[in-house]
């Protein structure tokens, strides 16, 4: 066997043995043993392993010491490529940026008395997005002067964080310069962060004001599981995302042995379904899965998530790749065979959320905005104080 030609796929999991040697292959697992192969297209599943697209199969491979942080070389196991601990990481703040362009000396707004706007979008500590606003304008177009003035800082929400009493520094530490000759004249110009008095644009460090449990659903494509890591860090509190994946590890089956098993026993899906719900009684949490609004009624706050099936099979289409519209298709079959599933089981209809606390269309915000309007509305419940 030999490799065959390069291409380019532009697909982010599909993967080439580059060696000139006939023995080096892909370790791949078909839920009973190891086989090799040369194929290289791969997908990332709904529980984060790295999968053969043709076959389902799961791509194997040596883990990594979590204490060394080195390639453990013993034996293989799946390469769980997106994790809750490997979807997020650390929030740093912007410290410094540049920005670069040509000025047009003929651009009527930078003679004007606001001048031409520029934007750049920075971070604060915590991970929250800003856009600085700044404004460009002449003052000597013949010898190539300009002023370039940061007059604004706009969170998230298009909302301006700064009054005219409010000082930059108050926000993300001690900068400096002088006064801006912009509308705020709080505001510095030559502005650095400081790096040694990190300030929190947002305060998101929250107190829990009674044992909240938080219960966020959503078909899948919707961000369900990307919002319910975020809020759970953000809120201090445990997430709560027992899967198949676990009960298997459990019983002491593959993941493969137990979706078969599955298909022609419900008791599996309903021991997931009431063992969540059993954990999430526990403890201060955040339930995330498809049922949680529907079977934790002890539940604070019941958050749903929808989007469009178009944006909810692009967003599939671009993270694991494949056909857009076999993507399509299998989520319309997918969808509906959660709702007889639902129905038979429960007499639950899935598409009947009109109850929930709130209802969130995900394609209009990013996980970081829909999780702030989440901690809006458990402040404004007096859930959680800052």
């Amino acid at each position: 066997t030999s490799a065959g030609a390069s291409e380019t796929t532009g697909l982010p999991f599909d993967l080439k043995i580059t060696d000139k040697s006939t023995s080096s292959f892909f370790i791949v697992n078909n839920g009973s043993e190891n086989v090799f192969t040369k194929a290289g297209s791969f997908y990332v599943d709904g529980a984060g392993n790295l999968c053969m697209k043709s076959t389902g199969y799961t791509v194997m491979g040596w883990g990594v010491d979590p204490e060394t942080q080195t390639i453990r070389k013993d034996t293989v196991s799946a390469l769980k490529v997106m994790s809750p601990e490997n979807m997020t990481s650390e929030p740093e703040a912007t410290t410094r940026a540049r920005c670069t362009g040509v000025v047009d000396s003929k651009n009527t707004q930078i003679t004007s008395s606001t001048g031409s706007v520029m934007n750049l979008l920075v971070y604060d500590n915590l991970g929250y997005p800003y856009t600085a606003r700044f404004s460009i304008q002449a003052q000597d177009t013949q010898g190539g002067k300009y002023a370039v003035n940061l007059t604004d800082i706009i969170d998230a929400q298009g909302k301006s964080i700064l009054t005219s009493n409010v000082a930059l520094g108050e926000l993300f530490g001690p900068g400096s310069g002088g006064n801006a000759q912009g509308s705020n004249t709080d505001i510095t110009n030559n502005y650095e962060y400081s790096r040694t008095e990190q300030k929190r644009g947002i305060e998101v460090s929250m107190k829990l004001n009674k044992d909240l449990r938080i219960a966020v659903s959503g078909k899948s494509g919707c961000g369900n599981t990307t919002v319910s890591t975020l809020l759970s860090q953000a809120l201090g509190v445990t997430l709560i995302n027992y899967t198949f994946r676990q009960l298997a590890a459990e019983k002491g089956m593959t993941l493969a042995q137990v979706i078969e098993s599955a298909k022609t026993d419900d008791s599996y899906d309903m021991y997931v379904d009431s063992h969540q719900v059993e954990l999430a009684k526990k403890e201060p949490c955040v339930l995330g899965s498809r049922l949680a609004i529907w079977m934790l009624k002890e539940a604070d706050l019941k958050v749903y998530l929808y989007a469009s099936d178009e944006v909810r099979a692009n967003r599939v289409f671009t993270r694991e790749g494949g056909d857009l519209k076999q993507i399509q298709e299998f989520t319309a079959m997918r969808d509906r065979e959660d709702s007889r599933r639902y129905k038979k089981l429960y007499d639950i209809d899935n598409n009947d959320y009109a109850f929930a606390d709130v209802i969130i269309d995900t394609s209009k915000y990013t996980p970081d905005q829909i999780v702030r309007q989440i901690l809006d509305e458990l402040k404004k419940r007096g859930f959680i104080s800052e």
